[in-house]
């Protein structure tokens, strides 16, 4: 009798520790499909706790014709115990060859990869352009630095990256193109369904206007150095600017964006014309294994336009140096 006792506790154990570990292995998966911004989510949420420090002052940020601009002043105690944010240069150079951080498992070498034709022109009348913004609460950084509690988000869309996207949107209409501009913010009320509210929402667009061609998700990236916020920069024409970052996704996870080499075709064309305007721009196009949505149009694509330790002035420039790279490199 005792041992069936013993046999039977030692079986409740051990089928324990496989449902844990079943646990274990699907709470990997699924962190593995969110966001780049999920430390910074889970430190708002209180589940890891952010680490702070302060750093002494070094050089400034750099000229463009630089290679890669060092670390500005992280902190010091005579600015009243702000942070002010890490300058970062999270371009590559690659003498005008496209530079490519992939996370999947499919092996490409943009210098000789066949890609499909891309879309056409963007140029017109009809509306050919939607800006959207899945994560719309994603912020930036003040301009004379943050708080050890700032969360850098915001639902004010004079502060988030709304408002990168409605310049972008203001810089493209003066380039000749037809943009539209979707305010909401589907992170706000639920950030987990974010992606299926806003690919709902495009593709009420694309019913309403089927002349869209470009579906651009605007975001801004999580970048942080020695636990404090970084801001990933280039200087462009003597101006301080938010680096981009274009993403794609694959069917690597969703076996339904089958098309996701036109995609790539137009992250490869709009990173062309970006590092045509400065090399320092431009970071390498990020290649997911998950959709983000992108099976809904050959042209929809993610952009990055800089970091939380960017400030709202650094984005919007970029935003009017990406109208042009798009007016031009889609024309």
């Amino acid at each position: 009798m005792a041992e069936r006792k013993i046999f039977a506790y030692f079986g409740i154990c051990c089928a324990g520790a496989l449902a844990l570990l079943g646990l274990m292995f699907g709470a990997a998966y699924l962190v593995s499909l969110l966001p780049e911004d999920t430390p910074e989510r889970l430190e708002k949420l209180g589940v890891i706790k952010p680490s702070y420090s302060y750093r002494a002052p070094s050089a400034p940020a750099p000229e463009e014709s630089e290679s890669a601009p060092s670390e500005e002043t992280a902190a010091s105690e005579e600015s009243g115990g702000l942070f002010l944010p890490v300058s970062l240069d999270l371009s590559r150079r690659s003498s005008g060859e496209v530079t490519l951080q992939n996370e999947t498992s499919y092996k490409l070498d943009l210098s000789k990869a066949e890609l499909p034709r891309t879309e056409g022109e963007i140029r017109g009348t009809p509306p050919t352009v939607l800006v959207y913004h899945t994560h719309g609460t994603e912020s930036y950084s003040p301009s004379g630095g943050y708080g050890g509690s700032y969360s850098f988000r915001s639902e004010d869309v004079a502060e988030n990256v709304v408002a990168a996207g409605e310049a972008l949107c203001d810089a493209l209409r003066e380039y000749g193109v037809f943009a539209l501009h979707d305010l909401n913010m589907y992170d706000k009320d639920d950030f987990s369904a974010a992606y299926s509210k806003s690919r709902d929402a495009c593709e009420e667009w694309m019913k309403k206007y089927s002349t869209l061609r470009y579906i651009i998700d605007i975001h801004r990236d999580s970048v942080k150095s020695g636990g404090l916020a970084a801001a990933a920069v280039a200087v462009v024409e003597g101006r301080r600017a938010a680096q981009i970052m274009i993403v794609v996704g694959t069917d690597e996870k969703a076996g339904r964006h089958t098309g996701w080499k036109t995609n790539l075709a137009n992250a490869v064309k709009l990173w062309k014309a970006l590092y045509a305007i400065s090399p320092s721009l431009v970071r390498p196009i990020y290649l997911r294994s998950a959709s983000f949505n992108q099976d809904i149009s050959p042209g929809a694509l993610i952009i990055e336009v800089g970091s939380q330790g960017n400030t709202l002035e650094e984005a919007e420039e970029s935003a009017r140096l990406l109208a042009r790279a798009m007016a031009e490199c889609f024309s």
